[in-house]
């Protein structure tokens, strides 16, 4: 997102695997991972307080998950819920009707297999983070 007219939300509806079940769920960068039934907002956002801000939606039917990352953790008010029991509504920025973004972002959105926290977590992060190297003094021989 590079221009806007005003305050935005990056929102993701859908549902993973094509149906809900009963064992499909949400996971946080945070950590914390909640059924897909179970609404939650995190009012400092994401990002705030760990500088990692990303969810997947795991099917556990099919052990895949799609995962949205936002490149610029923020304090934006996060959100998602279940609509009708049939679709997942995620939004960066958004709380019900409400939108908290302004000004640029990034995001980066994918597909993988699995999704244990540590596996999600280290494939989501190489995913979207800007890959950093270092190199030591050099020696003569």
């Amino acid at each position: 997102v590079t221009q806007t007219a005003g305050n935005y939300w990056f929102l993701y509806e859908g549902t993973p695997g094509g149906s809900i079940s009963s064992g499909d769920y949400v996971t946080r960068s945070n950590g914390a991972t909640t059924p897909l039934s179970q609404s939650w907002t995190e009012s400092g956002g994401l990002g705030a307080g760990n500088n990692s801000s990303w969810v997947y939606f795991g099917d556990s039917d099919a052990d895949k998950y799609l995962y949205m990352a936002q490149h610029q953790a923020d304090n934006a008010v996060d959100s998602y819920y279940l609509m009708e029991n049939n679709m997942t509504v995620f939004g960066f920025g958004r709380d019900g009707g409400s939108a908290y973004m302004s000004g640029p972002q990034t995001f980066t959105l994918g597909l993988a297999d699995g999704g244990s926290f540590a596996s999600a977590s280290s494939t989501i992060t190489a995913a979207y983070r800007n890959i950093t190297s270092s190199t030591g003094s050099t020696q003569s021989r």
